[in-house]
Order: structure tokens, then C-alpha cells, then sequence
């Protein structure tokens, strides 16, 4: 498990904030930093690691820490200073599904925030889009609510496309 630490403002003696985290990863992973510069994007779609998700206008610049073969971060900062860092949690749940992962989550926060708050905002309603996904896309289609896959289709990019405009 990785360890995290924040010393906000008020705990330090120069008023600055201390960003610290280890990664657990396997002694042959290889972990490394990359820069991604601030790109206004024309495509549509961004491949993360697993899934191909809608792209954003415009994407901030970021300094990236993160496994060789993912296309998220592990941890990282942007441009205005927004630091974020994950955490394992472990589950009993299983999915078969492909879906972003929890660094790819980091990544695109660090890309599409300016603040904390924001950055939080970015990760709920990725998730929000998520839930509707596959509640609205494959229940629908298990309980035959629509006449044909197209309607379906359009209804999950309507509902999703609404939560996925950072």
C-alpha cells in the first residue's frame, strides 16, 4: 500500500504546501515522470488506459509520475499547482468490464482542473457518467425498453455527453 502525506499551510514555517507520496510497485515496473504540455485538442475521443473517453477543448499541462504501460498517473501536478495522488482501495468486487481506471482518474483531473474543486468535480461526474452508463445503456438493453440498439446508443451518448463536458 502507498503512503501519502499533505502539510497544508498553516503547518509549515514558509506557508508552502508539501506534497509527499511513495508507489508500491514491483521492483522490475518500471515508474517514470513525464511532462505533457497544454494542448487544445480537435479529436474527440482520448484513449486512457483501457477505454476510449470524450476529449475536452483544451487540456492543462501536467508533470506525471506513473506506471510504463498506463496511460494515467499515479500521482502528479498541473499547471496551477492542483497535486493529486492515488491510493489502492481493494474490493471483493469484480468487474468484466473495461472501464478507466483509478490513475487514469488522476491523469484527467490533472488535465481538465484549475483547483481543487474542480479536480473533484472532473472525477464525480466521470463517475456519474459512468453509473448512468451502465444503468441507462445495458439495463436498458437487458429490459428491452427501446425498440433498436440505435435508440439506445443515442440515449447513453445524450445522458453521458451531458456529464462529460469538462
Amino acid at each position: 500500500m502507498c503512503d501519502t502525506m499533505v502539510a497544508l499551510r498553516s503547518a509549515t514555517a514558509d506557508n508552502s504546501v508539501i506534497f509527499a507520496k511513495n508507489s508500491d510497485r514491483e521492483p522490475d515496473e518500471p515508474h517514470v515522470g513525464i511532462f505533457v504540455k497544454r494542448k487544445k485538442h480537435t479529436e474527440k475521443k482520448v484513449k486512457c488506459t483501457y477505454i476510449e473517453i470524450e476529449q475536452v477543448p483544451e487540456t492543462y499541462s501536467c508533470m506525471l509520475f506513473k506506471p510504463s504501460w498506463i496511460w494515467g498517473a499515479e500521482m502528479g501536478v498541473n499547471e496551477y499547482g492542483v497535486v493529486i495522488g492515488n491510493e489502492a482501495v481493494f474490493t471483493k468486487l469484480i468487474s468484466k468490464e473495461e472501464s478507466l481506471i483509478g490513475m487514469d482518474y488522476v491523469r484527467l483531473a490533472l488535465e481538465r482542473s484549475k483547483n481543487a474543486k474542480e479536480a473533484v468535480e472532473v472525477i464525480i461526474n466521470l463517475i456519474i457518467w459512468k453509473i448512468l452508463d451502465l444503468v441507462i445503456f445495458k439495463k436498458s438493453i437487458r429490459n428491452k425498453r427501446f425498440n433498436n440498439t440505435s435508440e439506445v446508443y443515442e440515449s447513453s451518448e445524450s445522458t453521458s455527453g451531458s456529464y462529460n463536458n469538462y
